[in-house]
């Protein structure tokens, strides 16, 4: 007795699935417009590429990623640790024996025509300044991602800056800070203390972190707090601490 036999299922992955485990997300206001940016930015063939570029620059620990347009090439380095280094990405899977770069031009045109669609830039201009943000997560972490592009004499240049989102608040005990430097910093910067507090350090050795924790440990609902930024260099936001920008 053979009967019906079940249909057998089928993982059926969409083209867009492939490639590193790296998820891209539009952080506009209005939610139909971010799925709408999102669900077009997929339909590109270069989507899975911008997911590679991501993936290898965060395995890197790039804090950020620059690719640089000229007339028939892309230039691509990470920043790492404050430093600029060459990378030569693979940007999709390579075939047996293939080696060289794997960004060429009209890849690379492709790939920030996509991460400018989640940014909600617009993706045809190719001179003008523009500034967009996107969410990425990848393995297990997630950054604001903030992408400025520019024209350049010889075509354009894009830079993807990484913040990584904590998933808990630290304190100055955990970033290892002595109980007596604590205890200095508490004073200096407490009720009733004036003067100008001065927090600094080398480039990628945790200055952004360092002052962030310690407004956190300051009583920001009794006492009055801002932050004042250059536009397009904008900081982790702090609670109950009003942002003021300049240009």
């Amino acid at each position: 007795n053979l009967g019906k036999r079940k249909p057998k299922e089928v993982d059926v992955k969409h083209a867009w699935m492939l490639g590193p485990a790296v998820e891209l997300s539009p952080v506009g206001p209005l939610q139909m417009e971010n799925q709408a940016a999102l669900i077009e930015a997929r339909q590109s063939p270069a989507y899975v590429a911008v997911k590679f570029l991501l993936a290898d620059g965060l395995t890197q620990r790039s804090d950020k990623i620059m690719l640089d347009y000229t007339a028939d090439a892309v230039g691509i380095r990470y920043q790492i640790d404050g430093i600029w280094h060459n990378a030569m990405p693979k940007v999709r899977e390579m075939k047996k024996g293939e080696e060289g770069p794997s960004v060429d031009r009209a890849t690379g045109d492709m790939m920030l025509a996509v991460m400018k669609r989640v940014c909600h830039l617009k993706m045809e201009e190719r001179r003008a300044r523009q500034e967009g943000k996107m969410r990425v997560e990848y393995n297990g972490h997630k950054f604001d991602t903030v992408l400025l592009s520019q024209g350049t004499p010889t075509g354009e240049r894009a830079v993807l800056s990484f913040t990584y989102v904590t998933k808990h608040v630290k304190t100055l005990e955990d970033l290892g800070m002595r109980d007596k430097q604590r205890e200095q910093l508490k004073e200096i910067i407490g009720p009733g203390s004036t003067g100008i507090v001065v927090f600094s350090s080398l480039p990628g050795d945790g200055l952004s972190t360092t002052w962030q924790t310690s407004l956190r440990s300051t009583d920001r609902l009794m006492r009055d707090f801002i932050t004042i930024e250059e536009v397009g260099k904008h900081e982790p936001d702090v609670e109950n601490v009003d942002v003021q920008k300049f240009n």
